[in-house]
């Protein structure tokens, strides 16, 4: 809905994706440690699972 549009433009779509199809896993890069956090507080099951669904692990939300 609206309401999940509007997390994407705010918080997800700023996220850098690296997809390693050999061992299965998603990586999610932050633009800053506040993003990180926060996605990772609030949104971090939601992802975990998207993830699963597409038989992929999560490797980790990373700010560098």
């Amino acid at each position: 809905g609206s309401e999940g549009d509007a997390i994407d433009k705010s918080w997800l779509s700023s996220f850098v994706t690296n997809v390693d199809k050999e061992q299965n896993t998603i990586e999610l890069y932050a633009p800053s440690r506040f993003v990180k956090d926060w996605v990772e507080s609030n949104y971090l099951s939601y992802i975990e699972d998207a993830a699963r669904a597409n038989d992929l692990f999560l490797g980790g939300v990373i700010y560098k």
